[in-house]
């Protein structure tokens, strides 16, 4: 199965945070069978809080992109067919970040784990909370 993980579970998940997993979905995370996968606007969403500065927020980007591919996380890149795949979506949710990572999961047939349960409202897309 291909799994899109978001930003927070892409963190998590490098920090070996676990517990903050329920046990189907550390299994999905864990199981060689699955392909895990990265999307550039996470990239761009850390890149962007770590320019900020924010003392709650050490992950450089490029630590990040290269721990990901230690772990043989995949690159999601953001083509113009995921652009497009947001105008379809509906207005739901505001977070553009959240939204492209949608419209990416939608578009490219993947299972998307999020710790944000807003995007649970998307009933057409492949959803799993953390």
């Amino acid at each position: 199965m291909n799994i899109l993980c978001d930003t927070h579970v892409l963190l998590w998940f490098l920090d070996g945070q676990t517990r903050r997993f329920p046990a189907e979905t550390l299994g999905l995370l864990m199981d060689e069978g699955n392909t895990l996968h990265y999307s550039d606007a996470s990239i761009w969403e850390i890149a962007i809080k770590f320019k900020q500065k924010r003392p709650d927020f050490p992950y450089d980007p490029q630590h990040t992109v290269d721990a990901l591919n230690d772990q043989e996380f995949l690159q999601v890149p953001i083509r113009l067919r995921h652009i497009l795949e947001t105008m379809k979506l509906p207005a739901v949710h505001g977070d553009p970040f959240d939204r492209l990572l949608l419209a990416q999961a939608r578009a490219d047939g993947f299972l998307l784990l999020t710790a944000d349960r807003r995007i649970l409202q998307y009933q057409d897309v492949l959803v799993r909370a953390v």
